[in-house]
């Protein structure tokens, strides 16, 4: 299958060959293809693995061998909706020491925050936000390293895994719910909805999943503070062992938020501790730039001011940096697809980034 080439720089700064994904969560998917009579050696093959080291718990394999598996498993299971079916298998028991901390939060917002904090347990391929929209919870997923062929299988495991993850962390089904995706309508997306149970949206500006709410306070079935304190210790600690501290993108919208006024690009390499050059090099390797970040930053603090205050909106525009409204408004439109006033007036859905505790 074609892939799409990663540059150089990306696969050193990214560890696309280094051990940084936990094998448990693939030898599952290869338990699937044993289960519809696939060999074991047959998923296995180019991969350097042996089935010994799917049973291994401390196992971690490379971006490159997780690849080199589903790209097999696509092929010998001649199944497109692979992913969707794959998704279904995942439970939070799976996860891990994740799973065990997400299992044990206070309340759903407790687990997304959670989530957010330990997601480089689950690999650094993608990244994940979340965000209160009004009325509604807004699960953003942002692909940090490109994955050629098994996007989509990808996407579809991902978000199977969370829409019915959230549900089984609530003990209750989705409300108000749908998911929008950001590729074409696959030749299976009729299987989205089936499996899903929910309305799905392709061709999306961003990847994300949206539900009520009301869902993100109700406490958790499996709530325990004792328990959940221990487990974000052992999450802690894994990633220590692993190395996978927040990802520079993440870094940077932090810092960005954090600034009293918007810093040049100089004045954050410097707090960064890094030349210029080598921020805007880093921050290419993750598909992504200081200009991009800045302005995702003020898209959602943009939004989360006008729809969530009632300050005037020559002060928001001030306070964001911007000494002219019409081009504040210019922005706003650009970033909503209408005007400040007439958001506030009549809102509409647009994700705001929740600042991480």
């Amino acid at each position: 299958m074609p892939r799409e080439a990663e540059p150089k720089s990306q696969r050193k700064t990214l560890g696309f060959d280094a051990p940084v994904v936990p094998v448990h969560v693939q030898s599952l998917l290869v338990g699937l293809l044993a289960e519809q009579g696939v060999p074991v050696s047959a998923v296995l093959q180019g991969s350097g693995l042996t089935p010994a080291q799917l049973q291994n718990p401390d196992c971690l394999i490379s971006l490159q061998q997780t690849r080199t598996l589903v790209e097999n498993a696509l092929r010998l299971s001649a199944n497109p909706a692979l992913g969707l079916d794959f998704g279904r298998r995942l439970h939070m028991s799976q996860l891990g020491v994740l799973g065990f901390a997400l299992l044990t939060a206070e309340n759903l917002a407790a687990a997304l925050d959670t989530l957010v904090r330990f997601q480089g347990l689950l690999g650094p391929a993608w990244s994940n936000t979340w965000s209160v929209d009004r009325d509604r919870a807004v699960v953003v997923t942002r692909r940090t390293i490109a994955l050629g062929a098994t996007d989509v299988f990808t996407a579809e495991t991902w978000c199977v895994a969370l829409a019915r993850g959230i549900a089984e962390l609530t003990g209750a089904p989705l409300a108000d719910a749908e998911l929008l995706l950001d590729y074409p309508p696959p030749p299976h997306a009729a299987r989205y909805a089936q499996v899903l149970g929910l309305p799905v949206r392709f061709a999306a500006s961003v990847r994300c999943l949206r539900f009520a709410r009301a869902l993100l306070d109700a406490p958790l079935p499996g709530a325990s503070t004792v328990s959940h304190r221990q487990a974000l210790s052992l999450c802690e600690a894994e990633l220590s062992r692993r190395d996978l501290r927040e990802d520079l993108p993440s870094r940077v919208k932090r810092a960005l938020r954090a600034a009293a006024t918007p810093p040049t690009l100089p004045q954050l390499a410097s707090a960064l501790c890094m030349s210029e050059r080598t921020l805007e090099r880093r921050l290419h390797d993750y598909q992504t730039g200081f200009r991009q970040l800045a302005d995702e930053v003020r898209r959602d603090a943009a939004v989360a001011l006008v729809g969530g205050s009632t300050q005037p909106i020559e002060l928001i525009a001030q306070q964001l940096g911007y000494q002219d409204l019409s081009n504040f408004s210019k922005a706003f439109r650009r970033w909503t697809g209408d005007t400040p006033g007439r958001y506030r007036r009549a809102p509409q859905p647009g994700p705001v980034k929740r600042s991480p505790a």
